[in-house]
């Protein structure tokens, strides 16, 4: 049972959408995180729940994310704060589509417009389901990244859009990027985009997968590609829920993965079936992963803001010498808030 709490979580955060053909990205190129020239005051000390969550809340009556908004996904760029979200007009997700907000100081989004900037129009492999933006900016392109699928339940395929600009014109593909596994594989049921960035000379995607659905555990797996539009995916997941009586013990997802210059760090999702909340993990190599010994770094008890006892899907860029880490309180219309602090 605690395994299928967990589970169904996280597929609040999951089905995406696209269409057209592929369009090639520029040759990748070694990238650090981009910095903004305004940001939040960063705490000397561990994450922390900013005080004046939440940072970003549901849309109006009647507009297409009224009901709620979750699974954020920011990137920093020329001083301004890009978010992309997820937003429903209900927490039951009857519709699922992509939305876009900008801020100068991190701390308060305004959205750019009334409609969302992709959703699914009933045709093709994304018909219904289209949540999860993953954005990447290659050069002067934007690429987002997102699940997709054709009818209820999670996305079994990832798609892939760009445009020259985050509010679009969006192109999609119309084909798939990457799909579930066989059947009997650990990505069989479902697969969730997470984190995308430029390394090592190409593409490396880490997505939330499961077996399974509902039942089943989550975990998170990884893909690489030399041009961001062919992937090819690791033998197995890269991260696995924790040992029976850990925080983490029902499962793993929705992370944000950031490359250093002594390695990797992620912030992920973890959970034991009763709370949720965000952990962190280190690599040599961006495969072999350890967590770190004082996880959850943020949990449910440490949000003001939160009026459940979920805390997931982090969104982390560095700055300052610190870290930002937005992060949605499921799918309860609570919101998107933000942590800070100089060291997880």
């Amino acid at each position: 049972m605690a395994r299928k709490l967990s589970t169904i979580l996280l597929f609040f955060v999951s089905f995406l959408f696209g269409c057209a053909p592929p369009t090639a990205l520029p040759a990748p190129s070694a990238t650090g995180t981009p910095l903004a020239t305004a940001t939040p005051d960063l705490t000397s000390g561990p994450i922390a729940p900013y005080p004046g969550n939440p940072v970003f809340t549901v849309g109006p009556a009647g507009a297409w994310d009224s009901g709620t908004v979750f699974n954020p996904r920011v990137v920093i760029q020329d001083g301004t704060y890009h978010m992309f979200y997820s937003g429903s007009t209900d927490a039951t997700l009857p519709t699922l589509a992509i939305g876009y907000a900008v801020s100068n100081d991190g701390r308060t989004f305004t959205r750019q417009a009334a409609e969302p900037i992709m959703a699914g129009d009933g045709r093709g492999f994304d018909a219904r389901q289209v949540s999860s933006g993953v954005p990447l900016l290659a050069g002067e392109q934007w690429v987002l990244y997102y699940s997709a699928g054709g009818g209820p339940g999670p996305g079994k395929a990832i798609g892939r859009a760009v445009a020259p600009t985050p509010t679009g014109p969006w192109e999609r593909s119309s084909q798939p990027i990457l799909l579930v596994g066989e059947s009997g594989e650990w990505d069989a049921a479902y697969v969730v985009p997470e984190s995308v960035l430029i390394a090592d000379g190409g593409y490396v995607m880490y997505y939330t997968a499961g077996s399974t659905w509902p039942e089943g555990t989550a975990m998170i797996g990884m893909a690489t590609s030399p041009d961001g539009i062919t992937w090819k995916k690791h033998s197995g997941p890269v991260l696995q829920p924790g040992a029976e009586g850990a925080w983490d013990s029902a499962g793993v997802w929705g992370c944000t993965v950031l490359k250093t210059e002594t390695g990797w760090e992620m912030f992920y999702t973890g959970g034991d079936g009763t709370t949720v909340g965000i952990g962190y993990a280190t690599s040599a190599d961006g495969v072999n992963w350890h967590k770190f010994e004082g996880n959850p770094i943020l949990s449910p008890a440490d949000d003001p803001a939160l009026t459940t006892p979920i805390l997931q899907s982090p969104s982390a860029v560095k700055h300052s010498g610190g870290y930002l880490v937005y992060y949605d309180y499921g799918v309860s219309g609570g919101g998107i808030g933000l942590a800070m602090g100089s060291k997880p």
